[in-house]
């Protein structure tokens, strides 16, 4: 599953250069392989309890200073809509939740679709527009 996470991140970051080319935004690396060293540095300089969500688009839009999206290649609800019980998806949502009580816009997206879709509604741009 990660792989096809690496793989939906790859496309979403090739669509905001395209589509997007003078938009910042940088790509969460927390999920790449990382030795052991690393991973107690990345902890250590990191605030307890949060997640960073896999993608995060700087511009001020709608009275959001970014967007912060958390890619999902595969859907992570239940049939009623309820979140799966994951104890992963349960800090990542705690995270989302701190952001968006923050002022941010932050959500979960599922696919390339929803986070096209996310992005394009965001950042107020028709998708047959091209920013140069």
């Amino acid at each position: 599953m990660k792989h096809d996470e690496n793989k939906l991140q790859a496309m979403v970051c090739k669509y905001l250069k395209i589509q997007y080319p003078r938009v910042l935004f940088i790509s969460d690396l927390s999920g790449i392989n990382k030795n052991i060293g690393e991973r107690v540095r990345h902890k250590a300089n990191s605030k307890e309890g949060f997640s960073c969500p896999d993608l995060i688009i700087f511009k001020k839009e709608k009275g959001k200073g970014a967007l912060f999206l958390e890619l999902k290649a595969k859907t992570i609800y239940k049939k009623n809509g309820e979140l799966l019980s994951n104890e992963h998806l349960e800090k990542q949502k705690h995270s989302i939740d701190m952001l968006n009580m923050l002022g941010y816009q932050a959500n979960f997206v599922v696919g390339f679709d929803e986070a096209k879709n996310a992005i394009d509604d965001y950042l107020k741009v028709s998708n047959s527009i091209h920013l140069k």
